[in-house]
């Protein structure tokens, strides 16, 4: 009895693990490449919607009073001057292309500001940072 079971054990060993669908492969040095975006920038990796205020002064002025309230895709803004008079302005705002920098569009222009962690730079004309020791160029979020 003990020498069937000698037999039939491998034998039976043999035919479930022929029936099991076991293929041997090679492995082949093609692997699949996916490309995954590992862009961090203002645009995917900030809380950048809120409200920004701050103080922006231009030459020899005393400054403007400026709040700006970023929305998903449309910005308000509200700039008092020196004198006291309210501009108000509503508009769309798009990103450059490496994702830092939001350029504001409304009937009054362009404006174009750099985002960083809870502020806005506002930039120059050409599009440049101002210098660290430009006061007057910042706003914070609240």
């Amino acid at each position: 009895m003990r020498k069937k079971y000698w037999i039939i054990m491998p034998a039976s060993a043999l035919l479930i693990l022929s029936g099991c669908g076991y293929k041997s492969e090679k492995p082949t040095d093609e692997v699949e490449q996916t490309e995954v975006s590992d862009v961090h920038n203002a645009r995917n990796s900030l809380d950048y919607l809120g409200i920004y205020k701050g103080i922006l002064t231009f030459g020899n002025d005393s400054g403007y009073s400026v709040t700006i309230e970023l929305k998903e895709k449309t910005y308000a803004k509200m700039v008092v001057d020196p004198e006291g008079n309210i501009l108000r302005t509503l508009g769309s705002y798009s990103w450059n292309k490496e994702g830092n920098t939001v350029t504001l569009q409304g009937n009054n222009g362009q404006n174009q500001f750099f985002v960083g962690e809870n502020t806005l730079f506002l930039l120059d004309k050409d599009g440049k940072k101002p210098s660290p020791d430009q006061p007057g160029c910042v706003l914070r979020k609240e």
